[in-house]
């Protein structure tokens, strides 16, 4: 628990700082000892639900859907890399940073407005700059958050909403990224 702990070195430091050599060599440490995964788990845990009730409560963020989803997937990244590289893709850790996600995400009620804006927005101005391939993993990564979403419903009416103005209005930049996201 010391260890986990310590502040400059400790585990939160270390995903503070991308160290993820430093955390692999935690994960095999602790691994060896009774309830050392829980430890690392419940702490990296208490991180992430940290700073994302610290995002979606963001004022700056909550007027700027892009940057308030953007910040989302930030964080998401983040944690999905720590996991796979550090904790060898170890799915205890993985499902307790998803059920991490479904906590914070939903703290805000307007996160499906906001995703399904988020959307619209790369829909609308044709994602500048990326291929194809990059735009199917940014989908990718949406849908993801979407999964965490508890008012999906809520989330289809926006989208439902902003795919009927695109599509009457003649605004959507491309009709393969409209199908691919569908």
């Amino acid at each position: 628990q010391t260890l986990l702990q310590m502040e400059g070195s400790g585990l939160v430091a270390m995903v503070a700082k991308d160290q993820l050599d430093d955390l692999g060599r935690m994960y095999v440490l602790f691994r060896r000892i009774p309830n050392g995964l829980t430890s690392i788990r419940d702490t990296m845990c208490s991180d992430l639900l940290e700073r994302g009730t610290a995002l979606v409560k963001d004022e700056e963020r909550c007027v700027k859907p892009e940057l308030y989803v953007q910040g989302l997937l930030e964080i998401k990244r983040k944690y999905d890399t720590i996991v796979q590289s550090a904790f060898r893709g170890d799915v205890s850790m993985k499902k307790a940073v998803e059920e991490t996600f479904v906590k914070f995400i939903n703290a805000n009620k307007h996160s499906p407005e906001f995703l399904s804006l988020y959307i619209d927005g790369i829909l609308r101005a044709g994602a500048k700059g990326l291929s194809d391939d990059e735009l199917d993993k940014l989908f990718d990564d949406v849908i993801t958050l979407h999964r965490f979403l508890e008012d999906k419903d809520v989330f289809e009416r926006f989208y439902k909403l902003h795919l009927a103005k695109r599509l009457l209005q003649a605004r959507s930049a491309s009709d393969d990224a409209e199908r691919a996201m569908i």
